[in-house]
C-alpha cells in the first residue's frame, strides 16, 4: 500500500489576526495531523503485510508439494497392504499345513514309531512316549 503524505497545511495570516480565529485553526490543523496520524498516515502499518502474503504463498506452495507427495506415499502404502495381507494369507495356510505336520505327537502304548534311515524327527514341541521309539534315523529336540 502506498504512504499517502499529508501537505503541510498553513493557516493563513489573514486568519491569525484574531487571536480566537488563529487558535481553532491551529486546533484544526493538529486534529487533522492526529488524524493523518492514527489512521495510516505517515508510516504504512498495512506495509509490511505484503512480504507476510509472500511467505505464506511460498509456505502453502510447500505445503501443497509435500500433501501430494504424501498422498502418493499413502497410495503406495495402500498397495503394499495388499499385497501384504496376500502374503499373510499364504503363510497363514503354509503354518496351518506345518502345524498339521509338526503337530504335538503322543505315542499310544500299544503303538511304535520309526525314524527310518536317512530320516530324520525334529520335535519342537513335544513328544510323549508311552509305546515304543525306534529311531533308525536322526531325532533332533528343539
Amino acid at each position: 500500500m502506498a504512504k499517502v503524505n499529508l501537505p503541510q497545511i498553513q493557516v493563513p495570516n489573514q486568519l491569525r489576526s484574531d487571536a480566537e480565529v488563529g487558535r481553532f485553526f491551529d486546533a484544526i490543523t493538529f486534529n487533522i495531523f492526529q488524524l493523518y496520524t492514527r489512521t495510516g498516515g505517515g508510516s504504512d502499518n498495512l506495509e509490511g503485510l505484503q512480504l507476510q502474503i509472500d511467505i505464506n504463498k511460498a509456505g502453502i506452495a510447500t505445503n501443497k508439494d509435500n500433501i501430494e507427495i504424501n498422498a502418493a506415499a499413502i497410495a503406495q502404502n495402500i498397495m503394499n497392504i495388499a499385497a501384504n495381507a496376500a502374503a499373510i494369507a499364504i503363510n497363514a495356510e503354509d503354518i496351518l499345513a506345518l502345524q498339521q505336520t509338526f503337530s504335538w505327537k503322543v505315542i499310544p502304548v500299544d503303538e511304535e514309531v520309526t525314524i527310518a534311515v536317512n530320516q530324520q524327527m525334529i520335535v519342537a514341541d513335544g513328544i510323549t512316549v508311552d509305546g515304543s521309539l525306534i529311531a533308525n534315523g536322526v531325532l533332533s529336540l528343539i
